[in-house]
């Protein structure tokens, strides 16, 4: 399995709203390989949550969480399951294990 077509980042594309404040909900979308049982999760500060499947395609499938925002930064970074073996994925890409200074970050 080619780990280069999970993805995810900043981006309208993968974040809704872009620009949130205190008490917004926020829409995280992972991209992963089309029909890959990755099971995703999405882990913040809060814990960790599992990703639905909200959009398939001929290629690529993308999960979404919803992160509730409050007064404070909120980090994030994801992980995923790809032939057995366990990797998280931050804004370096995927990683054996994700590191804090690497984390997204949402700003209200």
């Amino acid at each position: 399995m080619n780990l280069n077509l999970f993805f995810s980042d900043g981006t309208k594309e993968y974040r809704n709203p872009v620009n949130c404040k205190a008490g917004d909900a926020v829409t995280v979308r992972f991209r992963v390989p089309a029909g890959c049982r990755a099971y995703p999760m999405l882990h913040t500060e809060q814990g960790e949550l599992p990703m639905e499947l909200s959009e398939t395609g001929k290629r690529f499938d993308y999960y979404t969480a919803t992160i509730l925002m409050a007064d404070t930064p909120v980090w994030y970074y994801f992980s995923f399951i790809c032939e057995g073996v366990i990797y998280h994925y931050d804004r370096s890409g995927v990683t054996n294990g994700a590191t804090e200074e690497f984390y997204f970050r949402l700003t209200p």
